[in-house]
């Protein structure tokens, strides 16, 4: 009699990465001892709650915070926040813009640059319309997006009013 042997497919070995847990939790074993030595030098009174209160403190009054409180200043503070966007949004086209006139093989700015170079003024006005347009859209967006989230307030004041 003959027996046939049939090998049995090996799989595939499953390797687990157990260096990136430890690794990511390095990153927290520092702040979470220092909010561990702080909390017990307050504790003991060797700094007074006054000058620096414990963590345990700041998280109870945070807590609170965010049950009513929080919310009203969150929002009052939403018109500045959309300002940043805004004034964020208009530098970023700027830089773009500039680095690629500096530094690019293509993009607007690039073309702005290869018509003046090339004395193609058609080109030099189609991608100054376009920059234009795209600066346009994104504060409409902007605006829109103020209107939408500040219409709730009283002394609201937006571009389309």
């Amino acid at each position: 009699m003959t027996s046939k042997t049939h090998a049995l497919p090996l799989a595939a070995p499953v390797v687990i990465n157990r260096s990136a847990w430890p690794r990511r939790l390095k990153g927290l074993v520092l702040p979470v001892l220092i909010l561990l030595v702080l909390e017990v030098v307050v504790r003991v009174g060797w700094l007074p709650s006054y000058q620096m209160p414990a963590p345990s403190e700041i998280a109870v009054t945070l807590t609170d915070l965010a049950e009513g409180a929080l919310w009203k200043h969150i929002s009052a503070s939403l018109g500045r926040v959309l300002l940043g966007f805004a004034i964020g949004a208009s530098l970023a086209w700027m830089f773009l813009v500039a680095a690629e006139l500096i530094a690019a093989t293509m993009g607007l700015g690039y073309l702005l640059s290869d018509g003046r170079e090339t004395s193609r003024p058609d080109i030099v006005l189609a991608a100054i319309i376009v920059l234009a347009l795209l600066g346009k859209v994104s504060d409409g967006l902007l605006a829109a997006l103020e209107r939408r989230c500040l219409a709730w307030r009283d002394t609201f004041q937006g571009a389309g009013q």
